[in-house]
């Protein structure tokens, strides 16, 4: 939003596994679930993306979440390190947070994307199993000019980790 409606502000934008709702995400997939409704009795998968689940079991929500966010081999430094991170908050306070208004349907994202003028790189890991490996390729399409750069065998945060192979870029 910055980007779009203050372009003297960014000299440039660089988003990773961007979170912009371009692309049919992993949940929809194995999904529908409804976030405000009691899930299950033993959910599994993204079933545990439910308010009532997090109010319930936090860390076991935690241990799915960062499981998918790290999903290359010999993550588990990673894993236990965001568990602990997750730990030190609690559900209620994610919740407040995810109550905020957040303009993130697919033709408002779009409307932005195409009002960045500024340098943007997107960066996209291809094994992403929080927000999907196609992601990447539809925001930097959405953007003029947008380079994107994929990285090999990466899941949802790259930028966390010192794994993967870049390829060449998708786009010029």
């Amino acid at each position: 939003m910055l980007a779009a409606q203050h372009p003297e502000r960014i000299a440039g934008l660089v988003l990773i596994s961007s979170d912009l709702q371009l692309t049919a995400e992993p949940a929809e997939e194995e999904g529908p679930y409804d976030f405000d409704e009691e899930p299950a009795a033993a959910p599994a998968g993204w079933a545990k993306w439910n308010r009532r689940y997090w109010l319930r079991d936090w860390p076991g929500f935690l241990e799915f979440f960062f499981a998918l966010v790290f999903s290359e081999p010999h993550s588990t430094k990673q894993i236990e390190d965001s568990i602990g991170w997750g730990l030190q908050t609690d559900p209620q306070t994610i919740l407040r947070a995810m109550e905020t208004e957040w303009p993130n349907e697919r033709d408002t994202a779009l409307r932005l994307c195409a009002q960045v003028r500024c340098p943007t790189l997107v960066i996209q890991g291809s094994q992403d199993a929080v927000v999907g490996p196609a992601r990447g390729a539809a925001v930097a399409a959405a953007i003029p000019g947008a380079r994107l750069v994929t990285l090999e065998g990466s899941g949802h945060g790259p930028h966390l980790r010192g794994s993967g192979n870049t390829r060449a870029p998708d786009r010029p």
